[in-house]
């Protein structure tokens, strides 16, 4: 090479190695508020290193909008009184002009004074978001302060109690209690300390057994293993969403619901049915999903069939509605139930979710059997349980009937079914048979995907073999994509 051009060469690497230097600190010359930004997305720990960067990061930190102290970060402290002392530390040498978000995660105990002050000083603040999940257990009740700047709170316990005053939270919009110790009166406070709630979420609390739920702005409510519920009263003219889970106890026989909701559009039940069931003045319900598992008796079948066909029939205005069933045991009992319907809800059911006992051959031409309630039924769900949860289920249902073996596929089509995915699936023959029974009937069936069960899944040779099975069956539809993993 010419020594010119080396030459040349060498000079333009030297001029980038200067600007590479030069632009190293580059991220320094950015604006306080991009700085600021940038920084929010780490925990105040990782934030507090960046203090030796130089003089430009020394006091940065203390203006950052959002605060986050998790106690994971601190593994290297000895005891939880010098996190604490940190937290007070952090706080006291804050210099921001608000306070976006204020998070505190924590598993070891903190007093209640230590939390209280900090909630007060994010109040001071402005905060606008806030989110404390400590594990502090025993008979403690945290008294929540004024702060009409949050517009989100988030709160998990160990079943402390929490107390709010009227108009604390005037600003609020969503808030989020979880292993939170509460009573009966929670919906009238809640709705007096916060005006303009329209998110609501209990999340595992205890306590209630008959719970109001009331706001003339409240647009979504979830009520997830509040265990112990047996009443239930809903009225909220804004309402659009609804979600009820593994609250109720099936053994109760007074358990009651009342739901009055007018704009409500999409309702969630995925618990055990309730003697008493009224949903009124629903015209804008969009889906509805039902859960109607593990919830019937056998001394009580009768009776779970009224108070499930009372439940659905509740759902007459629903434009699509999901059903999620076990089929351990009795098909035709839960065939009955869908027979029952009127024909309206019955062609409203979109969607079909059913569980399955993995060794029960015939329960598969029972689940075919099911199909030909739901004419016009899109998408199909089977879960096929594995031992462990199924011995599980039995263990507590002892004396559940075993199904029915007189089943037999039936001779009608599929009309409308478009989606369907089996899980766990082992391909046995039974299993096999089930499949062809829906290929080829299922005339507008877009796509059939098949999870292989754990233990059969990472075997090369087998799943290939049930593959090329499943590939080798008829098929009604010319569309059909057929997936297995």
């Amino acid at each position: 090479m010419d020594k010119k051009v080396r030459s040349h060469f060498d000079l333009q690497r030297a001029r980038n190695k200067e600007k590479v230097a030069e632009g190293a600190d580059r991220i320094s010359e950015l604006p306080d508020v991009v700085l600021h930004h940038i920084l929010s997305f780490l925990s105040t720990t990782e934030v507090l290193k960046t203090a030796f960067l130089g003089r430009r990061w020394r006091y940065l930190w203390t203006h950052i909008p959002t605060i986050h102290f998790d106690e994971e970060k601190f593994s290297t402290l000895e005891s939880n009184g010098k996190f604490v002392n940190f937290v007070d530390n952090i706080l006291n040498s804050y210099n921001a002009i608000s306070m976006q978000k204020f998070y505190l995660l924590s598993s070891s105990f903190i007093s209640m004074q230590s939390i209280e002050r900090w909630f007060s000083f994010a109040a001071d603040w402005n905060v606008k978001e806030i989110n404390v999940q400590v594990s502090n257990r025993g008979p403690y009740t945290i008294k929540l302060p004024r702060c009409e700047s949050v517009r989100v709170l988030s709160l998990e316990f160990q079943l402390q109690d929490v107390e709010f005053c009227s108009g604390t939270f005037s600003s609020l919009e969503f808030l989020s209690l979880e292993r939170v110790l509460l009573d009966d009166n929670i919906g009238d406070v809640i709705s007096k300390a916060c005006p303009r709630l329209k998110t609501l979420h209990l999340l595992r609390c205890q306590g209630i057994n008959s719970l109001r739920i009331g706001g003339l702005v409240l647009e979504d409510l979830k009520i997830e293993r509040c265990v112990g519920l047996d009443t239930l009263s809903i009225s909220g003219y804004q309402l659009q969403s609804l979600c009820v889970q593994d609250s109720f106890d099936y053994r109760s026989g007074s358990s009651c619901v009342d739901i009055s909701a007018p704009n409500l559009q999409t309702f969630k039940w995925l618990d055990f049915v309730v003697s008493c069931f009224s949903m009124k003045n629903a015209p804008s319900l969009n889906h509805a999903h039902i859960c109607l598992l593990f919830d019937f008796y056998p001394v009580a079948i009768v009776d779970y069939l009224q108070k499930a066909t009372k439940l659905l029939c509740n759902l007459l205005c629903a434009s699509c509605l999901t059903i999620e069933m076990v089929c351990f045991w009795d098909v035709s009992t839960q065939k009955n139930l869908l027979e029952r319907l009127p024909v309206t809800l019955r062609n409203n059911i979109k969607q079909l979710i059913v569980w399955l006992d993995c060794d029960d051959a015939y329960v598969f031409g029972g689940i075919s059997c099911l199909l030909e309630s739901c004419p016009r039924l899109e998408s199909l769900l089977v879960n096929i349980v594995d031992h462990q949860t199924h011995r599980a289920i039995t263990n507590e249902f002892p004396d559940m009937p075993v199904s029915d073996k007189h089943w037999r596929y039936p001779n009608s089509s599929l009309d409308h079914l478009a989606d369907v995915k089996i899980r766990e699936f082992k391909g046995k023959e039974y299993e096999i048979e089930f499949v062809k029974f829906l290929l080829e009937y299922a005339r507008a069936l877009k796509g059939l995907i098949i999870i292989l069960s754990r233990e059969i899944s990472d075997v090369e040779s087998t799943k290939s073999q049930i593959f090329q099975k499943v590939r080798a069956l008829k098929t009604a539809s010319s569309d059909v994509k057929i997936s297995c993993f």
